[in-house]
């Protein structure tokens, strides 16, 4: 059974959370739908955010090239910021100031969006994610069945996203295949030489039997001769 997530505290102008993201769900309330953000902070502890409106957190990940789908794996820093005319705003940004991972979208520029270049960077990474996750469910699959635990979606997400961020450090994310091995070099050729078209020659004279002895009659006796 998983642990509960603790909830952080982003009431207040100033309130801060940073954490690594590994879900992100939609919850519908009186007031429309909300998100929770869930991960794991620097501590290895799950943690998860309050409800935050979705058209909000949409927008807040959209400022900075990502969305609910590309921003698992991201290590995010959600934050208060004060509001004099009401409550704090929702901020959301990456966190510390490492290079941008490369599954993260591009500035907006005049390429038309769902060009094959467009699609190229965004589909081969979710591509790459989804095959990271059916491989993460069959394994824990395997596993849970053998010490006879439950496995729930959001076990298979938690270590989904764990490997994918562990294969971003090591620089192999996104690297579905081991690298082919290279080709064996073809055996040379065995060349035979060409006929040279020439025929053997007939002897020059028929055999001479004429020493030959001729057969006799204990030639065809049982008698051995060594009785």
């Amino acid at each position: 059974m998983q642990n509960k997530a603790r909830k952080v505290q982003l009431e207040n102008a100033g309130d801060e959370a940073t954490f690594t993201i590994t879900t992100c769900r939609t919850v519908e309330t009186k007031f429309g739908e909300r998100m929770v953000f869930a991960g794991m902070d620097v501590a290895g502890e799950a943690v998860e955010t309050p409800l935050m409106p979705e058209a909000t957190s949409a927008k807040q990940l959209g400022n900075i090239g990502l969305t609910y789908e590309t921003c698992i794996g991201e290590r995010l820093r959600f934050y208060r910021a004060p509001n004099d005319s009401g409550k704090p705003y929702w901020r959301i940004e990456v966190a510390g100031a490492a290079p941008a991972p490369t599954k993260r979208m591009p500035a907006p520029t005049t390429e038309v969006v769902g060009s094959p270049k467009a699609g190229k960077s965004v589909g081969g990474i979710a591509d790459a994610y989804a095959n990271l996750w059916e491989s993460m469910a069959a394994r824990l699959a395997v596993s849970c069945a053998t010490h006879r635990v439950t496995l729930t979606a959001e076990a298979v997400q938690a270590a989904t996203a764990t490997v994918w961020i562990a294969l971003r450090d090591h620089g192999l994310q996104g690297v579905t295949d081991a690298p082919a091995a290279p080709k064996a070099e073809p055996a040379p050729a065995i060349k035979h030489p060409a006929p040279s078209g020439k025929r053997l020659s007939a002897p020059d004279a028929p055999p001479d039997y004429s020493k030959v002895p001729p057969p006799s009659d204990s030639d065809f006796t049982d008698d051995l001769p060594f009785s």
